[in-house]
């Protein structure tokens, strides 16, 4: 499935997994990826760039004229995020705002990517209209982000996303690529029965984003998948499908957590809304094996 758009698609993040998987949706003759550390191939429309740097972001926007911006790019890991506040800030929730700010001069629509994060897992099934309450810097950044977005932006749709299944650009990002490298490295794979999550592939999340470049809804939308899932039962799922040994699959407990940021116990999210805005299916996680990593890679 490719879009079949004429538009001017402008994606942040190329080289992330959300990132590299719509460069399997989007027209390649349409669209330009943005990336910095890992080049895409070369028959791909990249730019390289440092979305750090105002103004080279302002002269790619004003040389491309994209109108429709998907900002998938972040810092994405909680751990680092708490070591550069900073440069998290500047990425996460700076950054968005320019985007958002070209996008409305520009009469551009704009995508963009948040998190589950936002919230602190104390309640779950979390609606669009619960007030965030982050306790990691990536939350707060990314609750920064979308502020930015929804202040200056006004033909925006902020996705709200939970942890993802899918096939990246390095192999080091979805969930089904980081449960088999722990094991590998670690002999074991520790995961706690009681941290709930709404995860998703990120096939599915780009079938959403097709739909939302043409559509007239603005605002916030949570995108969980079919089913919620306990991190030790995500995986159980992993585990079952690449027939790794059972036994070394671990069950824990956040109270053995000793890291930080703190873990949110439960960030499930509704999708009651989603399902009313949206054609789109939002896909079952255990489906997803067999729906999307049997399509071709490219």
């Amino acid at each position: 499935m490719t879009a079949s758009l004429k538009k001017r698609i402008f994606v942040t993040g190329g080289s992330g997994l959300l990132g590299w998987t719509l460069t399997r949706y989007l027209p390649h003759s349409e669209s330009l990826f943005q990336c910095r550390h890992h080049p895409l191939p070369p028959d791909f429309p990249v730019v390289r760039l440092d979305l750090r740097d105002r103004a080279s972001l302002a002269g790619t926007l004003n040389q491309f004229r994209p109108n429709v911006i998907i900002n998938t790019a972040a810092l994405p890991d909680p751990e680092k995020c708490e070591r550069t506040p900073q440069e998290t800030h500047l990425v996460n929730a700076e950054m968005p705002g320019w985007l958002a700010g070209w996008a409305d001069a520009n009469h551009a629509r704009l995508i963009h990517i948040s998190t589950d994060l936002v919230f602190d897992g104390q309640q779950g099934n979390y609606r669009e209209t619960d007030p965030p309450n982050p306790i990691s810097v990536y939350g707060e950044t990314k609750w920064a982000g979308e502020c930015a977005v929804k202040s200056r932006c006004r033909n925006h749709v902020i996705l709200r996303l939970p942890i993802m299944g899918g096939t990246s650009f390095t192999g080091l990002r979805s969930l089904n690529e980081t449960i088999p490298l722990a094991l590998q490295k670690q002999g074991s794979v520790n995961l706690f029965t009681d941290e709930f999550r709404s995860p998703i592939w990120a096939d599915n999340v780009a079938e959403v984003i097709l739909e939302l470049m043409s559509n007239d809804f603005t605002g916030l939308l949570h995108l969980p998948g079919g089913k919620d899932y306990s991190r030790y039962e995500i995986g159980r799922l992993v585990f079952d499908h690449f027939h790794l040994p059972p036994d070394r699959l671990i069950p824990g407990k956040i109270a053995d957590f000793t890291g930080a940021p703190p873990r949110c116990p439960d960030v499930t999210l509704s999708s009651e809304l989603s399902r009313q805005i949206l054609s789109t299916p939002l896909n079952d996680f255990a489906d997803g094996f067999r729906q999307y990593l049997s399509l071709p890679k490219s």
